[in-house]
């Protein structure tokens, strides 16, 4: 595997304002398509990319067929805003334009839940799930070989989230599953701080783009099938455009443990907690 050092040559200024906008390929220079690792300019990990670790990714397609819409996704989708209701005022509540994004797996509480719980979408496609379990485990010990003190950090903070709340044999509590999407320039908040954000992508037929940038670093990352990416994706990052047509798809799933998950009591502790809640 190839290491690329940065030196603060290579950095755009005033990247962070590309927020919420889409990215082309006139904000990277280096594009990584096989094994690298890329250093920022201070020597910390920017992303590893290992073209060929993942044996299982077919157990991906899964997926294929479960429907992804979501009106959730924050400035990955452009940002957020309040809808007008029929009487014409504006909503409490921020969505954003419907996307074709889902999550599996499970997710903490939220002004909209007040219970940590399983997902709607793996509740209604469980199934599905299961079936792609040992996909994501092999994820999970990828991630591990590739960058083990990032992996110890997430597994000891999963390690303090109820077992009914992550992915067994995984550091993992959330899967976001994307189909044929360009994400806008976004971070990542939620996602674990000292873990890592790791992705892969399922090709069935073909698809030219979607590479991921990085702009600040002028860095993007062609990830095709069987390749596994482990990167700070608490830098901004979006994707280039995408060139797919149906019924080709391009599944990409962002694997992570969200940063609440740690206060979710069980399951029956959830409930009885929105229980109280609602005798208030």
């Amino acid at each position: 595997m190839k290491t690329i050092q940065l030196t603060n040559a290579h950095l755009m200024p005033n990247a962070d304002e590309l927020e919420g906008q889409h990215l082309d390929a006139s904000h990277y220079v280096h594009l990584i398509d096989d094994s690298t690792t890329v250093l920022k300019p201070d020597g910390s990990l920017l992303l590893i990319y290992d073209s060929n670790a993942l044996s299982l990714w077919k157990l991906a397609w899964a997926f294929k067929n479960v429907p992804l819409e979501s009106a959730n996704r924050g400035m990955a989708a452009g940002g957020s805003f309040r809808p007008r209701k029929k009487d014409g005022t504006r909503s409490r509540t921020n969505q954003t334009r419907p996307v074709p994004s889902g999550a599996m797996g499970f997710l903490d509480r939220s002004g909209r839940n007040p219970n940590c719980r399983m997902t709607e979408l793996t509740h209604n496609h469980y199934a599905q799930f299961k079936k792609a379990r040992p996909f994501v485990e092999e994820v999970s010990r990828q991630f591990q070989a590739l960058a083990p003190e990032r992996w110890v950090a997430q597994r000891a903070f999963v390690d303090r989230v109820s077992p009914d709340f992550y992915i067994p044999n995984t550091v993992f509590t959330t899967i976001t599953v994307n189909r044929n999407w360009r994400t806008y320039a976004h971070t990542d908040p939620d996602d674990f701080r000292p873990g890592f954000g790791v992705m892969a992508v399922a090709e069935k037929g073909h698809f030219a783009g979607c590479e991921l940038i990085f702009p600040k670093y002028r860095i993007a990352v062609d990830m095709r099938s069987g390749g596994l990416l482990l990167a700070d994706v608490h830098e901004l990052h979006g994707n280039a455009p995408l060139v797919v047509r149906p019924p080709h798809q391009r599944l990409s799933f962002v694997f992570y443990a969200r940063e609440r998950m740690d206060v979710c009591g069980s399951v029956a502790e959830e409930l009885e907690r929105v229980e109280q809640m609602e005798e208030l």
